[in-house]
């Protein structure tokens, strides 16, 4: 052990805030933790359809968070070939593209569960020091980018057991260690949880989509009669296909003010989304999509007053088509037009070409249409409490470890 340091996280339980600083210890990694490293599992070795529980360096920074409760993955290896876990390790990846990836730790809590190679497996060298899951926390908050400083090598960077022994971890009391791993553990599993529903929803939107669209699956009207037969229509004789115009990206505002209050669309975010604010609009209820870039091809019902680049084409129509319906339609088959010669595009005379069915009633194309956003503000509500709960976990985190 060091010796005591004046140390004091800035957030604590009300039980510990009397306690005194001195509480918080500062220690090095080889005098709390044991080394090893696990056995090799071939990628082609792992399948979650085999027999063995077991876990692959690239998986802790792909597939799981600080905590491991479940294990994703098994192994057909002979188990003589195997490295086992006592369910109390930590486990870094020893190797990675970026080297961020390895500094991300993971708390081993379940027994019997093969290791592979490229792995750094710490284990507690003396009982009662700390709390796995606390230290699986703490390596990820505060020493993931001191770890990536001590990675080797050109496109795969390499940390090693012996490079790890000289850091440093703060540790409160065993007691409260364990407050705040069970703390930040109910918070992961509430952003599980939601990630569920989530993927849930999403699905439930998919398969809704697919016999609405497919007619399987069909409206009444207000009198419970059927709708007439959908009528197969191409987007030119639908809407007037249009673009954006080129606008100086630097020229729009991230603020809303009076003279910047239209949003500006561009396919240089990664979601086709919002860029900035211009001071004038080009179009009101319309549908876009990406002409070109990563995007190409991804459609969307803008409503209200926009701007949008000349990378967006545009969708106008006053012929009473209901856009969002239109707009949910298209989005199932314009990837399948994209061209990938080049950079991908998705250009306006190819748009204008494409055909789709659509309800001849725009009574039953609103319908489908208010049962599709109904799903899509679901979505949007489970999405935003995933983002508030993982704001809420990284406020945590910057402010109960030393």
């Amino acid at each position: 052990m060091r010796k005591q340091q004046k140390l004091k996280a800035k957030l604590r339980f009300n039980e510990y805030k009397g306690k005194a600083e001195d509480s918080y210890k500062s220690n090095l990694f080889e005098d709390v933790f044991a080394f090893s490293t696990g056995m090799n599992i071939k990628q082609a070795e792992a399948s979650p359809d085999f027999a063995t529980p077991c876990v692959r360096y690239g998986e802790l920074y792909h597939m799981y968070n600080e905590v491991i409760t479940t294990v994703i993955n098994r192994t057909n290896i002979d188990p003589s070939e195997l490295k086992f876990s006592d369910g109390d390790e930590i486990l870094l990846p020893s190797a990675g593209e970026d080297p961020l990836d390895i500094g991300s730790a993971c708390a081993l809590t379940i027994k019997g569960v093969a290791i592979g190679r490229t792995i750094n497996i710490l284990k507690p060298k003396k009982a009662n020091v700390y709390d796995q899951r606390f230290a699986s926390y703490y390596i990820n908050q505060k020493l993931r980018k001191k770890i990536s400083t001590l990675a080797r090598g050109a496109s795969i960077s390499n940390v090693y057991n012996s490079d790890l022994k000289q850091l440093e971890i703060i540790l409160p009391t065993l007691p409260e260690q364990r407050k705040i791993a069970d703390f930040l553990t109910a918070v992961d599993g509430r952003i599980q949880q939601l990630s569920q529903k989530l993927a849930l929803l999403q699905d439930y939107k998919k398969g809704v989509m697919q016999q609405l669209f497919t007619q399987v699956l069909r409206f009444k009207d207000d009198h419970g009669n059927d709708f007439p037969d959908w009528e197969e229509k191409r987007v030119e004789e639908m809407f007037q296909v249009t673009r954006g115009k080129v606008l100086a990206m630097p020229e729009t505002h991230s603020q809303r003010s009076p003279e910047f209050q239209y949003p500006v669309y561009s396919s240089q975010t990664s979601n086709n989304g919002l860029a900035g604010y211009y001071d004038t609009f080009l179009f009101r209820d319309a549908i876009t999509w990406t002409t070109d870039g990563a995007n190409a091809g991804d459609v969307k019902f803008r409503k209200g007053e926009f701007y949008c680049t000349n990378v967006c084409g545009v969708l106008l129509s006053d012929n009473g088509y209901a856009n969002e319906f239109v707009a949910a339609m298209l989005g199932t088959v314009t990837r399948k037009h994209v061209s990938y010669v080049g950079n991908p595009k998705l250009m306006n005379n190819v748009m204008s070409q494409i055909s789709i069915s659509v309800p001849s009633s725009l009574s039953e194309q609103t319908k489908i249409a208010n049962f599709l956003t109904a799903l899509d503000r679901k979505i949007e509500s489970v999405s935003q409490q995933i983002a508030l709960t993982q704001t809420f976990k990284r406020g945590l985190l910057q402010q109960m470890f030393v």
